[in-house]
């Protein structure tokens, strides 16, 4: 047992389902412990049951398993509905203005061409990001000047296109998450405790017209909204409930698989 949840036992073999490896998060080079994140998502399953029970969604009490699953989902397609979060409630003007601002979230980009600013600890690239974040282009190439511990930081950090010949692998995979000028990625490790912070300037792409994306544009923005509605909705409820965790427990639970190579 690892934890209670309003004095019911959450057991190892639960929580150990959504053990899952951290993705990282940009602007921060620590990541969150995989079996706290497990345990924060098997607890979510609880909260979410419970409230499913609570508005009398799905049948089942969600005492064990395979109820609380039902129970978590029918609340799941309930604040879809009640949020307007189903592809069905995105109106198209709304889909269309997204993919004109975003085309590189719904189209086969071919080219990427960033600039870098290259740090020699966590801390400093953690800084670093801080210092570019919503600043322009000539900002970004001003502090990479500046700070950056690499040779490129002479003309303002500039790799030129992120998968040429003589790329870092590390940077040409940072540069894939890049969907548009201006986009930040990183700080991503390079090895022997060196960060590297990617800035989009240039993106190449053939675009295509909106009609042959527009549903796939309504389910994205449908994803999003649903996302921000059920986050909402776990910390509305996350005070009603009791949880005791136990601590040596969870870090008993294994570690995750490393991700595969992208």
């Amino acid at each position: 047992m690892v934890a209670c949840f309003d004095g019911q036992p959450v057991t190892a073999a639960e929580v150990g389902e959504h053990v899952r490896p951290i993705a990282p998060v940009d602007g921060r080079t620590s990541t969150a412990s995989a079996q706290a994140a497990a345990l924060k998502a098997a607890l979510r399953v609880r909260m979410f049951a419970a409230e499913a029970a609570r508005r009398k969604l799905a049948g089942g009490g969600g005492r064990d398993a395979r109820s609380r699953a039902v129970l978590h989902q029918a609340l799941v397609r309930d604040e879809a509905s009640r949020n307007a979060a189903t592809a069905d409630q995105i109106p198209l003007d709304e889909a269309r203005r997204h993919y004109e601002a975003r085309p590189g979230e719904f189209n086969k980009i071919s080219k990427v061409w960033v600039r870098a600013i290259v740090s020699e600890s966590a801390a400093a690239a953690d800084a670093a990001y801080r210092e570019v974040t919503g600043r322009d282009e000539a900002a970004f190439a001003a502090v990479a000047q500046r700070i950056s511990a690499d040779a490129s930081a002479a003309s303002g950090g500039d790799l030129g296109e992120a998968h040429a010949d003589g790329i870092d692998p590390a940077v040409r995979r940072a540069a894939n998450d890049l969907r548009a000028a201006g986009d930040l990625r990183g700080p991503v490790p390079l090895g022997n405790d060196r960060w590297v912070i990617l800035r989009a300037t240039r993106i190449e792409m053939v675009v295509r017209p909106f009609e042959e994306v527009a549903r796939d544009v309504q389910h994205a923005l449908a994803r999003r909204r649903e996302t921000a509605a059920l986050d909402a909705l776990h910390g509305r409820l996350e005070a009603g409930h009791r949880v005791v965790v136990f601590d040596d427990e969870l870090a008993r639970l294994p570690e995750p698989a490393p991700p595969s190579e992208r």
